[in-house]
Order: structure tokens, then C-alpha cells, then sequence
């Protein structure tokens, strides 16, 4: 009966080992599975949607916007790729003026930036949460609408649901920024969420005629958004 009992416990602590045994070699095989791949990737393709806020002030001739805050609020969608340290990116986006804004101001906007991300050019692993610096140029198109444009004796028809257009700026920045990209998944694929902040300081302006002495002072940019798509691996 003792033989049997003993038995019986021995089977169990062997089971137990084996267990212990297979779940850390099973751990060991996944981190060493991940550090192949990480080791592996070369570059990654993919796209980018975020949402976000633009804010600048204008200085002008005419009184209505003199100093006003042009505040819009809008997204954007684009191509993003590069390799584990350095990502460019391509986006459009279109940004509308916020309900507080006096006179309207519509901008279209276009940008291409590289992000440096320093903990990957430092370490080999990947990490779940990385900090990066952007540089970039962007071009910010201006829609403008109001009557602040026409004579004081001038018929105004306010029955209209939108101002009349009346210029436009062409904008064209060298831009700074930072972030933090959060990993949801980066193997053979990625997903990642970003939160970036960016400051725009204008180096050309045109405008139309009537705006020729109207410009915008440095933009802040605010943007959360999400990149995702495939991670290319050597030999592939």
C-alpha cells in the first residue's frame, strides 16, 4: 500500500517537473521566437489615420482678422514606412475652423516627415512604448471666408448658411515635433497608436490678391492616431 502511495506521488512530482519544465521552455522558445524576428525585421509599409487640432494666429490689414486665432479641427490619412530606428511619412488632411473662431478659415493640408526613434537605434529588442522626434516640411492651404473683405456701403446677404469665399494662403513650413507610439502588435504585422505634438514655422507664404499682407505666425499641432501594416523581414 506504501508502494503504491509512493508511486503514486512520484508520478505526481515527475508530472509537475514536466509541466514546469515544458512552460519554461515553452517561455524561453517565444522570447527567442520574438528576438529572431525583431532581429529579422528590416523595414515595415504600411498607413496612418490620426485626428487632431491646428492652431496658429494671423497678422493682416484688415482689422476682422488681425491677431485672430485660426484654430481648426480635423484628421488626416497617409503612407508610413521605414526601417526599426527611422519612419517617413506622407499625409493629406483636411482641418475645418472650430465653432469658436469668428471668421472661418478652412485649411487643407499636406506633410511629409521622418520620426527618429531612439530606443530602437539603442537596443535590439523591441519595446511596447517609444518615444520618437519628428523634422518635416509641410504645406498648409488656407480656404478663408467672410465679408470682412468688401466695402462698408456694400449689400451683404446673410441668408446664406456659409460665408463667401474670399482668398486663400499658401503656407509653407519647416516643422519640429515629438511623440510616444504604444505597440499593439509588431511582429510579422504592426499596429501602434501615436500621440504627437509638432510646431510649424512658416518660411514662404503666397497669397491671393487681396491677402497679399495677411500671414500666419508658427502652427502647434496636436494629433492622436494609429498606424498599421506589415513588417518585411530579411530574406524576404
Amino acid at each position: 500500500m506504501k508502494t503504491k502511495t509512493s508511486l503514486s506521488a512520484l508520478k505526481g512530482v515527475l508530472i509537475v517537473i514536466t509541466l514546469l519544465i515544458t512552460s519554461i521552455a515553452q517561455g524561453q522558445l517565444m522570447r527567442s521566437t520574438n528576438r529572431d524576428i525583431a532581429a529579422a525585421k528590416r523595414d515595415h509599409l504600411g498607413f496612418t489615420v490620426s485626428f487632431g487640432v491646428r492652431s496658429s494666429v494671423l497678422s493682416s490689414n484688415y482689422a476682422a482678422i488681425d491677431g485672430m486665432q485660426a484654430l481648426e479641427e480635423g484628421g488626416s490619412a497617409g503612407l508610413v514606412w521605414g526601417s526599426r530606428a527611422f519612419e517617413t511619412k506622407l499625409v493629406i488632411g483636411y482641418y475645418y475652423s472650430a465653432a469658436q473662431v469668428k471668421h472661418t478659415t478652412d485649411m487643407i493640408e499636406m506633410e511629409a516627415t521622418s520620426n527618429f526613434y531612439p530606443l530602437r537605434a539603442l537596443k535590439k529588442e523591441d519595446s511596447r512604448i517609444n518615444p520618437y522626434f519628428s523634422m518635416g516640411v509641410t504645406k498648409n492651404y488656407y480656404k478663408l471666408y467672410g465679408y470682412y473683405t468688401t466695402e462698408e456701403n456694400s449689400q451683404i446677404n446673410y441668408s446664406v448658411s456659409r460665408e463667401p469665399y474670399i482668398g486663400k494662403l499658401d503656407v509653407y513650413n519647416a516643422s519640429l515635433g515629438a511623440g510616444v507610439a504604444i505597440n499593439l502588435l509588431n511582429n510579422y504585422d504592426f499596429v501602434k497608436l501615436f500621440a504627437a505634438t509638432q510646431y510649424n514655422k512658416p518660411f514662404s507664404t503666397i497669397a491671393s490678391n487681396d491677402f497679399r499682407q495677411t500671414q500666419t505666425s508658427g502652427q502647434w499641432s496636436f494629433n492622436l492616431g494609429v498606424s498599421f501594416g506589415t513588417n518585411r523581414l530579411k530574406g524576404n
